[in-house]
């Protein structure tokens, strides 16, 4: 597992399998499984992407906008193709009004375009 431009030790874990989060201020946090062996990590590459960014091309633009707004009319059925954890995270990604996922039922909508339209423009961020 590689963590670029940061130096982490983990030589004091027991050897093992675990599940770690990945997070960083703006983004969606990113759960893992993975190995740990004589103090190296063991797993797949993990990629972040900031809060509405559905599209994960790095940067929060009109083309989510126009993905998010299509899942909600209903036009897609999921936002991007991929498994189904890609697919739930790229939901994730676009429900800006929930981050931390403590409203189960909310869902994603126009709440949410309005505002990642208010990130764009640089009224708030996401």
């Amino acid at each position: 597992m590689a963590f670029p431009h940061e130096d982490y030790s983990f030589d004091t874990i027991p050897d093992g399998s675990y599940t770690i989060t990945i997070e960083k201020p703006h983004f969606a946090p990113v759960e893992k499984e993975v190995e740990i062996s004589g103090g190296e990590v063991n797993g797949p590459t993990v990629d972040l992407y900031q809060w509405g960014d559905v599209t994960q091309d790095g940067i929060v633009d009109t083309a989510d906008i126009t993905q998010i707004r299509r899942f909600i009319a209903g036009k897609t059925s999921v936002l991007g193709a991929g498994t189904l954890e890609q697919q739930a995270y790229r939901e994730k990604l676009a429900n800006v009004t929930n981050k931390d996922g403590s409203n189960a039922a909310d869902t994603v909508d126009s709440t949410d375009v309005t505002q990642i339209r208010r990130h764009i423009a640089g009224k708030t961020s996401v």
